[in-house]
């Protein structure tokens, strides 16, 4: 697997060599579920990363994002994309903006999709995030799209992460490299989230 150009350091540099297969199949997946001329919000993350560096495939998408990683994979020389950089505090552990000015500006938009990476799923709280900062862009991006799709490999499963960021009734659809079982994918099917298996 042909881990994604990027210069982050530390934590999220580990986070792209791990789950990478999951991760690279996920992405190669969820590119063909989206089309030319839509606006996508994408958060930061490592499989959001990954995806990013196959829209070049896709033209004249807007591009919303907070990660410095994702709007330099999505703008390559390939690329048609218009790519929108939200500003706010700079943290460099993972190259993105955050803050409540990121969120602030995502008010500025309207987005066809939010494509979301997640540090955990279950079927209590829905998608979470470890970082607070983290969960409540994803929920200012949500709050301004019409669908919204999670990339999450099936370690994130049944897993418990501090901070909320939508339950799963708000999730139109989920792309996995193995399907959930038990309580968790009942669940899934009660709130009508469709399930795509990675392949």
């Amino acid at each position: 697997i042909m881990l994604p150009n990027t210069y982050a350091d530390g934590s999220f540099r580990s986070r792209m060599s791990t789950h990478a297969s999951a991760k690279s199949i996920i992405a190669n997946t969820a590119i063909n579920l989206f089309n030319q001329s839509e606006t996508l919000f994408i958060v930061t993350g490592s499989t959001t990363l990954y995806f990013a560096e196959q829209l070049y495939k896709l033209g004249n998408l807007t591009i919303v994002t907070n990660s410095g990683e994702i709007a330099k994979a999505s703008s390559n020389e390939l690329s048609s994309n218009r790519i929108f950089l939200l500003g706010g505090e700079y943290n460099t552990s993972n190259n993105q903006t955050i803050g409540t000015m990121v969120a602030s500006q995502c008010r500025s938009f309207r987005a066809h999709h939010t494509i979301l990476t997640i540090g955990a799923l279950d079927e209590v709280s829905g998608a979470m995030q470890y970082s607070i900062d983290e969960a409540q862009i994803a929920a200012a991006m949500i709050d301004r799209s019409e669908k919204v799709t999670v990339l999450v490999d099936s370690s994130k499963f049944g897993k418990l992460a501090s901070f909320e960021i939508c339950p799963l009734s708000k999730i139109d659809r989920i792309i996995c490299e193995e399907l959930s079982r038990g309580s968790l994918k009942s669940a899934l099917e009660h709130n009508g989230v469709e399930i795509i298996l990675a392949t």
